[in-house]
């Protein structure tokens, strides 16, 4: 099994100005990729995971990223490492990233940081470096979405 992933975020934007005399226009098109190759180095991983979920009720959504999801060919996938994490609101309540019991705490400072993701937000992390964000099996390998009546999509690249 062999992984290349290129994960890109766009930006377009045009600001613009009628002063007194003649036009004022500022543009920005700026593009921040990183390619992520098979292996585990730095720029490297080896799986990806991604899932579109719902949240009934006041819930949670957990992952267990040490042996709980599979692959994006349906293959049990344990991660040791993670090298870049998104999460999409899709739906029309706001989400909560981190928490819960044993989390992996990745990017957060501590067990209690969250991050809301606002309706139609969504959060870009990544780490290129050789180690990643570690995956501690048993007690740092949670990740925890909550959430009321909430829907978003997960996609996780990573060291397996």
């Amino acid at each position: 099994m062999t992984l290349k992933a290129n994960l890109a975020v766009l930006l377009t934007a045009t600001l613009s100005a009628a002063p007194d005399v003649g036009s004022a226009v500022a543009r920005i098109n700026e593009t921040f990729s990183k390619t992520f190759l098979n292996g585990t180095g730095v720029d490297q991983a080896t799986s990806i995971f991604a899932d579109d979920f719902s949240i009934s009720g006041a819930a949670t959504q957990t992952y267990d990223l040490a042996g709980g999801v599979a692959n994006a060919l349906g293959q049990a996938a344990s991660f040791a490492a993670v090298k870049a994490l998104i999460v999409v609101n899709t739906g029309a309540a706001p989400l909560t990233y981190g928490g819960g019991s044993n989390p992996f705490l990745g990017w957060l400072g501590d067990a209690s940081d969250e991050i809301t993701i606002p309706v139609g937000g969504l959060i870009v992390l990544t780490d290129p470096t050789a180690a990643g964000q570690a995956v501690t099996p048993g007690t740092g390998d949670i990740i925890t979405i909550g959430g009321t009546n909430a829907a978003g999509t997960i996609i996780i690249i990573g060291e397996a």
